[in-house]
């Protein structure tokens, strides 16, 4: 339960940040502002996620540790936010790259598509600021007392999904998976 309140946490932050950073520039919030912000609600948890997830997983390992060789919590945190942070941060970059384009728009389109790319991408960028500060220190919080993290053995559900898909992660490994996956998805692209 605490995993996901963490990532969805970014999202009211992100876009309390964006309707900020409108404010102080004097931009207006339109239809496509918030059509700017409606695509880019899918990807404001995506940072969060990736940095929650790992620092769940940094903390599970040191909690199968003996006692005397387990970690201050603090610094697992750190050390496992710090390991997906040039990635989280790439990612950003090259979203933002992909927006760009839109303000060399002039005329009309410009005037339609501009705050629609001010919205997403100011919002991204607060995702990924949030992410990279408030996501550690609300894991720092919930992570360590949660009983997940000091438990041994997966949930039933994923328990289920891993004997359900590594036979099929497995076979798409060998060079006849490779094949077969390549097959389908040239003939699903040709139809």
């Amino acid at each position: 339960f605490r995993t996901p309140l963490l990532t969805l946490a970014a999202i009211p932050l992100s876009l309390l940040a964006t309707f900020l950073v409108f404010r102080w520039f004097g931009f207006s919030i339109n239809v496509m502002t918030l059509g700017g912000l409606a695509v880019a609600l899918g990807e404001l948890v995506d940072d969060a996620i990736v940095d929650v997830e790992n620092i769940f997983k940094r903390l599970k390992e040191n909690a199968k540790l003996p006692e005397a060789e387990q970690a201050a919590f603090a610094n697992v945190i750190f050390e496992a936010s710090s390991e997906v942070r040039g990635a989280i941060i790439n990612s950003t970059i090259i979203v933002i790259m992909v927006f760009a384009p839109l303000f060399a728009l002039s005329g009309i389109e410009g005037r339609l598509f501009v705050p629609l790319g001010v919205a997403y991408i100011v919002s991204i960028l607060a995702s990924t600021v949030i992410s990279l500060t408030v996501t550690p220190v609300l894991s720092y919080y919930l992570l360590p007392k949660s009983g997940a993290v000091r438990g041994a053995n997966d949930s039933l559900t994923v328990r289920f999904l891993k004997r359900l898909f590594t036979p099929i992660v497995r076979f798409s490994m060998t060079q006849l998976g490779f094949i077969v996956a390549l097959s389908t998805t040239l003939l699903m692209v040709a139809f």
